[in-house]
């Protein structure tokens, strides 16, 4: 008699090895890196543009800055949770 697909995956033997660890480790870094880089998409233009930097750090205030560094600091210092994305 042939046992069903969950019975038998079941039955499998899984090692435990702490080696195995690793791999967790790799795979979360791996999702954590693509789940921000698709964040960060959204938010970052990566134009060299020289543009009057009009944002909240004051002591930038109509210095002239790239688009990219102006985008930047607007991902850390306005977007909610930008810091931690980045």
């Amino acid at each position: 008699m042939r046992l069903p697909l969950a019975d038998r995956l079941a039955r499998r033997a899984i090692p435990l090895h702490w080696t195995m660890l690793l791999g967790v480790i790799s795979l979360s870094c791996l999702v954590v890196l693509a789940v921000t880089g698709v964040v960060l998409f959204f938010f970052f233009d990566p134009s060299s543009d020289t543009v009057r930097y009009g944002g909240s750090y004051p002591l930038l205030q109509g210095v002239p800055v790239s688009q990219a560094y102006a985008s930047t600091l607007h991902i850390s210092l306005e977007v909610p949770g930008g810091m931690l994305v980045r």
